[in-house]
């Protein structure tokens, strides 16, 4: 830990006894901060090189009117969006896209605000979900949501709410908005008594008049999936627990097949061969099945 983040975290503890009403406010501005930019890794320079650049415009809450950059390759009969995570930007599915568009398909990303290369400092999981329904409606029924991470819990969501797809790829994905705050809430060493009122501020930015428990029970996927669903989740996540994708995989039901991986971690489970090949699989099968 740096010496600003002890910090911080000894102004959030002393904050929490003297002032927990102004403390929880703050924390609730925080909450959407998307932090520092990840750069884009090196084997993916030529990937996005080769991409169309577009924008759409973004009603971004919290942040207001952006344009938000878009990114398209190929040019098959398929569609597929990719949905990246917190802090993180489309290039890092860029083995996804390669193979995804030798196969034949469209591949279409976004760098949510505040990611990659769209402005802002501030992004949430409302700005994920519009925009996925966005280019749903710019490209037609997509043939499959990709999603990573935070991305992971946007696609699968978009999706039971009505977003047209014909399957879903969740890797690395949390289940539920709970685990959203509680992770925020621990990196930044919130005391748990002020996470609910902290949560239901944040909420009055983006959904006014929603509260952090009508959140939680909207923002989920432990639920029966609508469309064919991939999970992939690495053994050795330490962002997102693999008990997170065994939980999600139950919830689903029979349309759901899990894959876990082993030893690539949260980010590089992009990458890995096994990841490559299954989401290629699964997205070129005109009926999907699970997998064996």
């Amino acid at each position: 830990m740096t010496l600003s983040e002890t910090l911080v975290r000894t102004g959030l503890r002393v904050g929490a006894r003297v002032a927990p009403d102004t403390t929880a406010r703050v924390m609730a501005e925080k909450f959407f901060t998307v932090g520092q930019r990840v750069r884009v890794w090196p084997q993916d320079v030529p990937v996005m090189a080769a991409a169309r650049r577009e924008t759409v415009v973004l009603n971004a809450r919290p942040g207001g009117t952006t344009d938000v950059v878009t990114y398209t390759w190929g040019d098959g009969p398929r569609t597929v969006l990719l949905a990246h995570g917190w802090q993180s930007r489309t290039s890092r599915f860029g083995a996804i896209i390669t193979r995804l568009v030798d196969d034949g398909a469209t591949v279409v990303g976004f760098d949510a605000p505040g990611n990659g290369e769209t402005d802002g400092t501030t992004s949430s999981l409302l700005d994920h979900l519009d925009l996925i329904s966005l280019l749903a409606k710019k490209h037609g029924e997509l043939d499959a949501i990709i999603g990573h991470s935070f991305g992971a819990l946007a696609a699968r969501i978009a999706v039971e709410e009505g977003v047209p797809a014909r399957r879903v790829v969740a890797i690395a994905g949390p289940n539920t908005f709970d685990f959203l705050a509680d992770t925020a809430a621990v990196r930044a060493g919130l005391p748990p008594r002020l996470l609910p009122p902290m949560i239901d501020r944040a909420m009055q930015r983006v959904l006014p008049g929603t509260t952090g428990t009508e959140a939680a029970e909207r923002f989920h996927v432990l639920r029966p999936t609508s469309v064919p669903l991939l999970i992939v989740h690495d053994d050795a996540d330490p962002e997102v627990p693999l008990v997170e994708a065994e939980e999600h995989a139950a919830a689903a039901g029979e349309g759901a097949h899990l894959l876990v991986t082993y030893g690539h971690g949260h980010n590089r489970v992009l990458v890995a061969q096994e990841t490559v090949d299954a989401v290629a699989k699964f997205c070129a099968d005109s009926a999907p099945q699970r997998l064996t």
